[in-house]
């Protein structure tokens, strides 16, 4: 099985998956060729937009979260304000989050 490597919108190469090779566009290379033949028979590459970035994981949304709150609760304390309902709940699920 292979995937398709696209850069900028570009086809950049092809990866073949067995054993993560990358194989270069071109007709002389034999592992290109092996490829077209692969396809010739019916299969079909996926392909993947490296410029993509990759969706966020629950432990980088975390992290996102607690660096907000940790921003808000200093924001609070230098400017010697009070902190809301909804503002506090949020930096007590930021805190729940670290020791859990």
């Amino acid at each position: 099985m292979y995937k398709i490597m696209k850069w900028n919108n570009i086809v950049q190469g092809i990866m073949r998956l067995e054993d993560v090779s990358s194989i270069p566009l071109d007709i002389k290379n034999k592992d290109y060729e092996k490829y077209l033949e692969w396809v010739a028979e019916g299969n079909t590459a996926e392909v993947v937009d490296m410029d993509k970035k990759p969706d966020p994981t629950t432990e980088q949304i975390a992290k996102e979260a607690r660096k907000a709150a940790a921003k808000l609760l200093k924001d609070k304390v230098k400017n010697k304000t009070a902190l809301s309902k909804d503002e506090l709940a949020t930096i007590i699920e930021a805190l729940m989050d670290l020791i859990s």
